[in-house]
């Protein structure tokens, strides 16, 4: 009785043992998977907070164009008032990644006195992986269009 006593005490040991490399196994394997997981993840929250930060800074563009008087005479001083208003919100914002960021005013005409005027911004990211599909940079743009009288 003894005797069986030990040999199955003994299976037991190096049962445990084996389920210890098995672990350590299974970790090797999904590690590189949770790794991509986390990555993907990462890079899709800053293109999601790109986008959002792109939009309200547009949104601030465009509050400033309705609520200034355009004519052709002040077409480029109200042109750069809306910009410098989307760069305030950028800066805010993004701090030093706003520097990147390219910003398109196009306005126009539709009908007798009123004009279209589009606000597009462009931001380029670099992913934190170089994946194999997308490549390393994202280029996230925003748009906006409003339509004012003259």
């Amino acid at each position: 009785m003894t005797a069986f006593m030990l040999w199955t005490t003994n299976q037991s040991v190096s049962s445990a043992g084996d389920r210890r490399g098995t672990a350590a196994v299974e970790f090797a394997v999904v590690l590189p998977t949770l790794i991509l997981i986390v990555l993907a993840t990462i890079d899709l929250s800053r293109m999601a907070h790109a986008s959002y930060t792109l939009s309200n800074a547009l949104c601030a563009g465009a509050e400033v164009a309705a609520t200034k008087r355009v004519t052709s005479y002040s077409q480029s001083q109200w042109e750069s008032e809306v910009e410098l208003a989307i760069q305030e919100h950028l800066q805010q914002s993004l701090g030093q990644l706003a520097t990147s960021v390219q910003i398109n005013i196009t306005t126009v005409p539709v009908t007798g006195d009123m004009n279209q005027t589009t606000l597009q911004a462009t931001l380029p990211l670099d992913a934190t992986a170089d994946w194999p599909v997308f490549g390393g940079t994202y280029v996230v743009t925003e748009s906006f269009q409003i339509r004012q009288y003259r």
